[in-house]
This record gives structure tokens, C-alpha cells and sequence, in this order.
């Protein structure tokens, strides 16, 4: 897990600042990286996958 060399102190600092509250998966992203490998027609987007940080 990229956070296990974060303190508890840091990582409760980082939550505060995700309005869903909780650190994204390797799933989560799996499923953004298939959706863009399956939808032909979507060409230089952008897709954030930050459970609502950076809004």
C-alpha cells in the first residue's frame, strides 16, 4: 500500500482534505482505465480519480 509509510497523523490530515473520506483502490482506478479501453469515441480527456479532492 502506497500509504503504509505514511504516519497516522499524516494520513488522518490527507482524509480531512477527501470528501469521501477515504483513500481510492487499485480497483477504482482499474475500472476507470477499462472504461477508457472500451469507449473508442472519448479522445484527450481528463479523468480525475481523487474521491472528490480537487473540486
Amino acid at each position: 500500500d502506497m500509504t503504509d509509510v505514511l504516519s497516522d497523523k499524516i494520513k488522518s490530515r490527507i482524509l480531512e482534505t477527501i470528501p469521501m473520506q477515504r483513500f481510492g483502490n487499485v480497483a477504482e482506478l482499474a475500472e476507470v482505465a477499462a472504461f477508457l479501453a472500451e469507449a473508442p469515441y472519448i479522445t484527450g480527456q481528463t479523468i480525475v480519480v481523487d474521491g472528490g479532492q480537487s473540486m
